[in-house]
């Protein structure tokens, strides 16, 4: 047999781990859960719960969902990968952010602009705060914007190219996100910005 779950509550980090409690307590008596609703229900307080520190954890419980839905042959949707997506990058993990984006465009489940931009804003945090592969992550997120005909913020575009990390492979990377701001036909006067950046760190622009 199968039920639904309902975890939306106000505490939801406990909604999850009483929800995962009750599924594996049911799973033991041969109930499972066949519906999508109350998946996404979970998925949801681990968005909502997720964050750095100690509640970087629920992240990790987004992906057990999701491992968990492929075990009862439940499809994720849309809405499941987002919930899936926003846990892991307010947990911190970019490159599981990054891999999700992309199935999601493969699978045709457009991410919506929100969810590109709440990955693109991590990348730059965690590039501000030490992170010398969240720029390279989040040059991988433009590519995924461009090709599902999101435009990128420009704005956000040049706190990424402005993080503070010299050296051959940045200046690749800085030079790939200008190349995107100029194939969205960003405005001139963001374009000029996006060149003193490149002159502050010496990348150097094909002629």
């Amino acid at each position: 047999p199968a039920c639904e779950l309902n975890v939306a509550s106000e505490e939801h980090g406990k909604s999850v781990e009483d929800g995962l409690e009750l599924m594996e307590t049911m799973r033991t008596s041969g109930i499972t859960f066949g519906n999508i609703h109350s998946y996404c229900a979970l998925l949801h307080g681990c968005a909502r719960a997720a964050g750095p520190d100690e509640r970087a954890a629920y992240g990790e419980k987004a992906i057990k969902i999701l491992r968990m839905m492929a075990d009862a042959n439940v499809e994720p949707d849309k809405e499941a990968y987002g919930h899936v997506v926003t846990a892991c990058a307010r947990s911190g993990m970019l490159f599981r952010s990054v891999d999700l984006l992309r199935q999601m465009a493969d699978l045709n489940m457009a991410p919506s602009r929100s969810l590109f931009n709440l990955v693109v804003d991590t990348c730059v945090r965690e590039a501000q705060t030490g992170n010398s592969i969240a720029m390279e992550l989040g040059v991988r997120v433009l590519k995924i914007m461009r090709e599902a005909g999101v435009a990128a913020d420009a704005v956000r575009c040049f706190a990424l190219m402005d993080s503070p990390y010299v050296g051959e492979w940045c200046t690749h990377c800085r030079l790939k996100i200008f190349k995107v701001l100029q194939e969205m036909g960003t405005e001139e006067s963001a374009v000029m910005e996006a060149r003193r950046i490149l002159e502050k760190y010496d990348a150097v622009l094909d002629p």
